[in-house]
């Protein structure tokens, strides 16, 4: 897996979070909160999730204010994160990420009925590491990551679905010569059409890699690829035939944004228009709350070498994409967003983190679009 730094903060495929939770151990015992993921049932009704310093994080969004939310872990583990949640209603949310300490770590999902979590243990391998989920349906979820096969060598592309109350681990098809990959984030329209992003590799080179799933098996969607290097963030779907997603191009300074879209039958790339000045954009997520409105968030450096980042925004109107303007952080301190959710054009909910910039501890972080512009706040 390949692996951006930018600003003090490390993007791993599409969760970003600060150097101080790169693990289930530290995730634990660092006195800092990061928020990975966030799911919108309404303007009202929002679940985050991320780290905290005593294991993983839960934010419930009532519209006004944000309420922890006691998050149990598996019987005899006393570290654990969560990197993704998807809810399907106020009653129902499924959130994912791992639990246990280092070495010995394991995937982690927990469920949430509107009043507690319950936690349970993922099949698949050792060390494979979930990274998102989508459910399309109640007890109908895609959950995404990478694995680590020890007889491979090379992590590879980690697909598990959930029908009732059983996860069957899924498999994944890949172009030929590939040596490795990863599936970086997913979104489901529905019960039977979800759309996973991520790259593979081959021992020269890596490309990106859409799959689409039916209900039945996993199929390979041939991606349209600009130059260099690139690596998928976020994808999100409002239908069968409309997904957008955003990537990054280059693995060191300076970075690139782009957007791909789906229209049912092939992926084309978008170029993102951003404010005169910005520098190194990257873009891990994207929420599309309607076929012609979505919103991409991130963060970016002032300068091609800064140690400081800020939150990067950009949205999507049906024809282009442009980059917006957020507030920059605190002097000496460092922000950027990491997961968004809209329930429409003119409602979205991000989160992420901030703190000082050289990583070590942060605050949750929420940004609120209306369509026009982002105000941002501490999420507690």
């Amino acid at each position: 897996m390949r692996t951006i730094v930018i600003a003090g903060l490390i993007a791993v495929a599409a969760i970003s979070i600060p150097l101080s939770s790169t693990s289930a151990a530290t995730a634990a015992t660092a006195p800092s909160e990061s928020l990975s993921g966030v799911s919108c049932v309404s303007a009202t009704y929002c679940m985050a999730v991320g780290s905290g310093p005593s294991g993983p994080l839960a934010l419930l969004w009532n519209g006004a204010t944000w309420r922890k939310t006691a998050v149990p872990l598996p019987a005899g583990s006393t570290a654990g994160f969560l990197s993704s949640v998807s809810c399907t209603s106020a009653a129902y949310c499924v959130a994912v990420g791992r639990y246990g300490m280092q070495p010995v770590v394991f995937s982690l999902v927990e469920t949430w009925n509107g009043k507690a979590w319950t936690p349970s243990a993922l099949p698949g391998q050792y060390g494979a590491y979930v990274t998102s989920v989508s459910c399309g349906a109640v007890r109908s979820c895609v959950a995404v990551g990478v694995s680590y096969p020890v007889n491979i060598g090379a992590v590879q592309p980690l697909a598990e679905t959930l029908h009732g109350t059983t996860w069957t681990l899924r498999t994944v098809p890949l172009p030929a010569g590939e040596v490795g990959g990863s599936l970086d984030s997913v979104s489901c329209a529905s019960a039977t059409r979800c759309v996973t992003a991520g790259e593979y590799y081959t021992a020269r080179s890596g490309s990106l890699l859409f799959q689409s799933w039916n209900g039945r098996a996993f199929s390979r969607m041939k991606a349209a690829v600009p130059a260099g290097m690139p690596v998928l963030g976020g994808v999100s779907c409002v239908s069968a035939a409309n997904c957008s997603a955003v990537a990054v191009s280059g693995t060191t300074y300076p970075f690139t944004s782009f957007a791909e879209h789906w229209n049912g039958k092939e992926w084309s790339v978008a170029r993102v228009a951003w404010p005169k000045g910005t520098a190194n954009p990257v873009l891990g997520a994207v929420s599309c709350a309607v076929p012609r409105s979505c919103v991409a968030v991130g963060a970016f450096g002032t300068t091609p070498h800064s140690v400081v980042s800020r939150p990067a925004a950009a949205s999507y109107n049906g024809r282009s994409w442009t980059g917006v303007s957020l507030p920059a952080p605190a002097a000496g301190q460092s922000s950027a967003l990491n997961a968004v959710s809209c329930v429409s054009a003119a409602d979205c909910v991000a989160v992420g983190q901030a703190g000082p910039a050289s990583g070590l501890t942060s605050s949750a972080l929420a940004g609120f679009w209306n369509g026009r512009s982002w105000r941002l706040t501490t999420a507690s």
